[in-house]
């Protein structure tokens, strides 16, 4: 109940009566509403209008623009960098560094804290000197994220940039990869290139990783951990750094190599490929009982070092180099193996009773006369490279008679032969055809042929030499040839230190057998008929076998497997070259030189 005044004096009224009097009293006298639902309708509509508009406008700037707010919030405050860790050293067998890190600095821009005024561009024009540079900062205005200018920046030039005295450049201080002997252990230590798309889900853009070598294969140890820091504005308008979390240091690394060794190898190649006017070849040496790689050269190399400085010219000629120098030939080359393959055909025939170690074969008149698969009124001829009369098995090694192989893998003059299908049985159990397991990515299987209908005896001949389909990698023949003196065992090659000595599988060969073989290769270099007996001066006790393989019109390959002292190995070694010149010495003069330096370091031990 409410109280009205009238002549001063106060009249109760009931509520109802005020506003509508009764109900049939309206209706009967037609008495208009108080109230118009027009304009109620109206301000209602109107009302609802206002509040949805409040409500996008609100959800806009709490939702939407939040992120946006924030980022310049937080961009007025801070910047957030990560912290690259320190890359993991690489040393030889005996501490000599083969890749170490060096200090050096990249240069940011923050666009939105600079002043886009025509004197400071020209300042910077003048400072920098730098057109690209000064393109890439015009390009930047009016963007949010930061830029990178420069990487690799040096101490010096470091000084200098610090002390400009305009705002939204920053200097981040990193570290720079560098090979002491970039040529010389490039194809062990391989180089480091950038992220790609996919990978910087897990690096950052500004990291170098392994893109080949240990580098690759060893990634993740050397990389080490990232950590993170934040750069905060200070009052005065400069800049302060809050370390967040400390970067790790990636783990040293030891290798196998001998770098003494590998430096002399390197040498002997390139000087033994230049006498013949070559650019390819390979050297390996392996301690013959744990499986640790020596040495590993493969020619032409390259300096890993340009890939640091980023020199796109550069890079972009190693890249189009038509003699493939980032190829690693000692793991990924693919080669028919020649007569180097003829000591494993040999033992096979010995175990499956083909020949004995007394059996005798005249290879008068210096090749074997077939009839042509396709032509059966015409015949094939298959030559020795020589007429070497009447040999045994370990005269055939030293001579290294194609005839007297011919005929234990394919058969014919009264002596049944191996066969296509036991010969790749054998090969297979030396476990050619597949990786040795070397700590290196780019390592390719080679290839051991199969048995197709269309196969005739002229393959079995071929595959009998190490010709034909059949084809090698050299850490593959020198695994196996190693073997061959073991008595059967088959170690894993490895180039990190501290990676223990595994056994990969044991061929079981009677150890007569074995000791055929062994005489064989040792009269290789041993006996003035062997074809290594070159190498008999160095008064070492050497076990070979050479190999040359006609891979085109008038083109060949020459190769040279052994080990020393050949009883009881020390070491096992290898060398290839390609584009071999027929009847000159290829490969002995480079093993003569390599085993030469060897001896003197042995001395020089024995003595210390």
């Amino acid at each position: 109940m409410r109280l009205f005044k009238k002549n001063k004096k106060d009249i109760e009224i009931e509520p109802e009566e005020i506003l509508f009097s009764k109900k049939e009293d309206f209706l009967e006298k037609k008495i208009e509403p108080p109230l118009n639902f027009d304009i109620f309708l109206n301000l209602r509509n109107l009302f609802l209008i206002i509040a949805g508009l409040f409500f996008l406008i609100t959800f806009k700037i709490s939702i939407i623009d939040a992120k946006i707010y924030q980022d310049k919030a937080i961009l007025n405050i801070s910047r957030s960098f990560p912290v690259l860790p320190e890359r993991g050293r690489i040393f030889d067998r005996n501490g000599e560094v083969l890749a170490e890190n060096e200090i050096t600095f990249s240069l940011w821009f923050l666009p939105n804290e600079f002043s886009f005024e025509k004197k400071n561009l020209d300042f910077l024009s003048d400072f920098f000197k730098d057109e690209n540079l000064i393109e890439k900062i015009k390009e930047s205005r009016g963007k949010r994220k930061k830029i990178l200018l420069k990487e690799n920046i040096g101490l010096k030039e470091a000084a200098k940039i610090s002390s400009l005295d305009l705002n939204g450049f920053y200097l981040e201080k990193s570290f720079k990869r560098k090979y002491p002997d970039g040529e010389i252990f490039s194809h062990i230590i391989g180089y480091l290139r950038k992220p790609n798309d996919k990978e910087l889900k897990r690096y950052f853009p500004l990291e170098m990783i392994g893109a080949s070598g240990i580098e690759s294969f060893y990634q993740d140890k050397l990389r080490g951990i990232p950590g993170k820091k934040i750069i905060e504005r200070k009052k005065n308008d400069g800049w302060k750094e809050i370390l967040i979390e400390k970067a790790k240091k990636g783990k040293d690394l030891y290798l196998t190599i001998d770098s003494r060794l590998q430096k002399v190898s390197f040498n002997a190649l390139n000087k033994g490929l230049k006498a013949i006017n070559s650019k390819k070849g390979v050297v390996l040496i392996m301690d013959s009982n744990s499986g640790e790689i020596l040495v590993m050269v493969s020619a032409p190399s390259f300096n890993n070092n340009i890939f640091i400085e980023g020199d796109s010219k550069k890079i972009k000629e190693i890249f189009e180099n038509l003699d493939y120098p980032l190829y690693n030939r000692a793991i990924s080359g693919q080669y028919p193996p020649a007569s180097t393959i003829k000591p494993f055909l040999g033992i096979a025939a010995l175990e499956e009773g083909i020949v004995t170690s007394k059996t005798l074969i005249d290879d008068r008149p210096g090749y074997l006369k077939i009839k042509n698969p396709y032509h059966p009124n015409k015949f094939t001829l298959f030559h020795d490279w020589k007429i070497h009369g009447i040999v045994d098995l370990k005269k055939a090694l030293a001579v290294s008679c194609d005839i007297y192989f011919y005929l234990i893998g394919g058969g014919g003059k009264n002596i049944k032969g191996l066969g296509a299908r036991k010969i790749i049985k054998h090969l297979k159990q030396f476990n050619f055809g597949k990786k040795t397991g070397i700590d290196l990515l780019e390592e390719k299987s080679g290839l051991v042929p199969e048995i197709k209908e269309n196969w005739y005896l002229g393959d079995t001949y071929n595959l009998s030499i190490g010709q034909g389909k059949l084809l090698v990698t050299p850490i593959q023949l020198l695994i196996a040839f190693n073997s061959l003196l073991n008595e059967g065992k088959i170690i894993r090659p490895h180039l990190l230190k501290d990676e223990k000595k595994k056994l990969i599988k044991k061929v079981y060969f009677k150890k007569e057998f074995f000791e055929v073989i062994k005489d064989g290769l040792r009269d290789v270099v041993a006996r003035p008929y062997g074809t290594g007996y070159y190498l008999s001066s160095l008064g070492l006790e050497i076990a070979g076998k050479s190999g040359t393989a006609q891979v085109g019109k008038e083109k060949y390959l020459s190769w040279f497997v052994g080990a020393v002292p050949y009883s009881h190995p020390k070491i096992s070694f290898l060398v290839l070259v390609e584009d071999a010149k027929w009847g000159q010495l290829n490969t002995l003069p480079i093993v003569y030189e390599i085993l030469k330096q060897w001896d003197l370091f042995q001395r020089k031990n024995m003595k210390n």
